[in-house]
């Protein structure tokens, strides 16, 4: 009895961590909290599953994305040339693009973490991962040839160097992205080849 009244733990693959356990409303029942007729859903809270996301090869690409993006930022991010904030236009675009794409990309790593994907099943995500990907990559391919057009063909300032790695960072993060549509497009094929 003492073991049900902690929680119950649901079939999980083995090496279970006490982090992945939830509880019931079957489990609240046994220790006379409550019954299942009352507002206690049959999952709630909020099971964030770490091991299993940074461990996949999705993760690791949502977080070197993550990573890269943030880089892409910050090297860009100086806005000062000679004191003062007269960027190229391109350079404006770079900035606008790659926080854009940050903030989706952290959106999508919640999503992950929290595993919404798992709760909101009827939400077609592997089609609308596959989409996200597909812009997300045009933006930084769009954002870092511009960055490198302009910078490259600038004349020398304190902060060219900076701009032409984050376009090359734009870049190798374009490769990122496509190969997780590589993974979102295969999820999706087997998903629609299961209906």
């Amino acid at each position: 009895m003492a073991g049900n009244m902690m929680c119950e733990q649901h079939p999980q693959p083995r090496g279970q961590k006490l982090s992945q356990m939830t509880l019931t409303a079957e489990s609240v029942e046994s220790v006379g909290v409550g019954t299942p007729t009352s507002a206690i859903p049959p999952k709630f809270g909020v099971r964030m599953d770490l091991a299993h996301f940074f461990r996949s090869n999705e993760g690791f690409l949502k977080l070197l994305q993550l990573a890269i993006g943030v880089a892409c930022v910050a090297c860009a991010a100086p806005a000062l040339i000679d004191g003062t904030y007269d960027l190229p236009a391109g350079s404006y675009w770079f900035i606008a693009a790659t926080v854009f794409s940050v903030v989706l990309t952290f959106i999508w790593v919640l999503i992950y973490l929290l595993c919404f994907k798992e709760r909101a099943r009827k939400f077609p995500w592997s089609l609308f991962e596959t989409l996200l990907v597909i812009c997300l990559a045009i933006l930084y391919a769009s954002a870092g040839i511009a960055q490198l057009v302009i910078w490259s063909s600038a004349p020398y300032s304190d902060v060219k160097e900076e701009n032409i790695i984050a376009g090359s960072l734009a870049l190798f993060n374009v490769v990122c992205h496509s190969v997780s549509l590589y993974y979102a497009m295969s999820r999706w094929c087997k998903e629609l080849n299961a209906e």
